[in-house]
């Protein structure tokens, strides 16, 4: 599959660090076994929590695990810590539900495709952590990752960790 055409946002040579940062089209790889329903399940809960802002297209989220090149972007909302983004990609590559491309570190693919909704890319994700609320969130992430797709509860599993999403949801208002 060919790779689309650079957007204005790809195009543009970006400074990280002192350092020019050339945005890539490398996207993360799943690991066999999930689906774009696990994803698109995925940035619904984070949706639901406020973490993704809500004009993020569901294919560009679920084209960012392809393992296929593109020019996706995924709308992180600028309130939630660069932290909780950081640790969210380091649960799923260390639960071994995704890796990065041969020679890719993934602060360079989450850099490369994120973005806050005015447009600007997401940068400096080496400082802060997610807190014990956000480790609730990423605990739950998980538990969403491991429904096997074959299961024939998967619906009703998937409609309880959405349960469980509503309850912090709510929670961080308390």
């Amino acid at each position: 599959m060919a790779a689309k055409v650079l957007s204005r946002f790809h195009a543009t040579l970006r400074w990280i660090d002192g350092l020019p940062f050339e945005p890539t089209l490398d996207v993360f790889i799943r690991r066999k076994g999930l689906t774009d329903g696990h994803f698109a399940l995925l940035l619904s809960a984070l949706q639901r929590v406020g973490w993704i802002d809500e004009a993020t297209a569901p294919d560009d989220f679920v084209a960012l695990f392809s393992g296929e090149p593109c020019d996706c972007h995924v709308m992180w909302n600028r309130s939630v810590g660069k932290g909780i983004l950081r640790d969210l990609f380091k649960m799923m590559l260390d639960g071994g539900f995704i890796k990065c491309p041969e020679g890719v570190q993934y602060l360079r693919l989450i850099e490369s495709h994120f973005i806050y909704p005015d447009g600007q890319p997401v940068r400096g994700l080496k400082g802060g952590y997610a807190s014990q609320k956000a480790q609730r969130v990423l605990q739950t992430c998980r538990k969403l990752l491991l429904i096997h797709p074959e299961a024939g509860n998967f619906r009703s599993m998937a409609d309880q960790i959405r349960e469980e999403f509503d309850d912090i949801r709510f929670d961080r208002f308390a």
